[in-house]
């Protein structure tokens, strides 16, 4: 069910009525900091890696647990997460690979813990900001790592990569990419020119910084972003944003794309594919990959088995080949659904006349089609950080969902009591 607009005013009222004051938040808030610093940015660290992954994180959900219960597993995409971790525990009965596959439910079962934590902590926490904070400031804090550590040699080629404190520059640009999507949807709320300003200039450096980690995928993933950014701003307000896009990426084309190809290391990957042959790697286990799902179309060869069986003794690099090979179709179909009830409750968002709430909803929507391409390069359902990212728009567009519903009814309450009263 979609949701009509509702005004500006009553929105903003219905949305400050949400939770009773800043003091019975504040655990929640401080939860929130440790989950985000912790997992995004101390388990970078060798040290503290495991403190936080098996210590920190599980006692935290304890106590979320004994406090708040269990209505985070209300969520349709946390049911349908953990459907899909059920479903992975028959690769333990099959799998040629048990160790590899224990060790993926392990990560499966932390990433449910995640979603659980992030959820609990949107409802709870009324104010929107409150939440950006810390993901704006650990994001930032990579960006800085990112800009004052040196940057590591690649084999067999002219060019170094950055890295920063992840020790790959493919995992530092997929952070530097969700830095980017969170600093446009600040630069869409702040009304200031001055604050406005600054964040062009933040914005501007994090795609400088992702430019110099050579990520194909995030590069592309960033201008599918923006894109979606211009056609969805365009499609209830004006069509300015549209025209001022294409000519921004016309400029860009013309003047910019040589030096980018010839003067930045993503750019200098495109050229020199031929060297390192990560496409035709890819192609080839995305091949490979389908004749394993042919060969057992309903269950797969078992989580974890891919790299065993690959005749590259690789992963499938790959969100929907890694699940369709590895656990069979049913898995894949409810893998997908976290995405199709994404869509459908951010239709609702895309309705608002609220600039924040629609700004919310355009972001949200260009992200997760950004993200789902960048499934085609990483299997994300494996990734806890890529987890608490999709884990806090999806719970966000339910709070908000959730918000609407409980207005709209009010509304037609108020209106049938003028009626009867008349």
């Amino acid at each position: 069910m979609y949701f009509a607009s509702i005004s500006e005013y009553n929105l903003k009222k219905m949305i400050r009525s949400e939770i009773p004051g800043f003091k019975s938040t504040l655990p929640y808030i401080i939860v929130w900091w440790f989950l985000v610093f912790g997992l995004v940015l101390f388990s970078r660290f060798p040290a503290l890696n495991q403190i936080v992954l098996k210590g920190i994180i599980p006692i935290i959900f304890i106590l979320i647990l004994s406090k708040d219960g269990l209505n985070s597993f209300k969520s349709f995409g946390l049911k349908a997460y953990i459907g899909l971790t059920i479903w992975a525990t028959l690769s333990l009965f099959y799998s040629v690979n048990l160790p590899l596959t224990v060790s993926y439910l392990q990560t499966m079962i932390g990433c449910i813990i995640v979603w659980y934590i992030v959820d609990a902590c949107v409802r709870h926490i009324s104010k929107l900001h409150y939440l950006l904070l810390p993901i704006v400031s650990v994001f930032i804090l990579h960006l800085y790592f990112a800009l004052t550590t040196a940057a590591v040699a690649v084999d067999r080629v002219d060019y170094s990569r950055v890295e920063g404190l992840t020790n790959n520059p493919n995992a530092l640009g997929f952070l530097l990419f969700y830095g980017v999507v969170f600093i446009t949807y600040l630069f869409f709320t702040k009304p200031q020119v001055v604050i406005k300003g600054i964040l062009i200039a933040v914005l501007l450096v994090f795609i400088l910084a992702l430019f110099q980690t050579g990520s194909r995928k995030n590069f592309i993933a960033l201008l599918i972003f923006f894109g979606c950014i211009f056609f969805y701003r365009k499609k209830q307000r004006n069509y300015m944003p549209l025209v001022l896009g294409f000519l921004i990426l016309y400029l860009l084309y013309e003047y910019a794309w040589s030096y980018i190809l010839n003067n930045t290391v993503v750019g200098q990957r495109f050229i020199t594919d031929e060297i390192e042959t990560g496409t035709t790697a890819r192609s080839t286990l995305i091949l490979e990959g389908f004749n394993f799902f042919l060969s057992n179309p309903f269950l797969g060869i078992g989580l974890g088995s891919f790299k065993s069986l690959s005749a590259r003794n690789a992963m499938s690099h790959n969100d929907y080949i890694e699940i369709l090979s590895s656990m069979g179709i049913f898995a894949l179909i409810l893998y997908l659904t976290i995405y199709f009830h994404y869509f459908k409750m951010n239709k609702t968002l895309l309705k608002q006349a609220s600039e924040e709430v629609f700004s919310f909803g355009v972001v949200a929507q260009s992200f997760i089609i950004a993200f789902l391409f960048l499934g085609l390069g990483r299997p994300t359902f494996l990734d806890p950080i890529a987890i608490l990212i999709l884990a806090f728009f999806y719970s966000v567009l339910r709070k908000y969902n959730s918000k609407l519903a409980d207005s709209l009814y009010g509304l037609k309450n108020e209106s049938m009591s003028h009626h009867k009263h008349a």
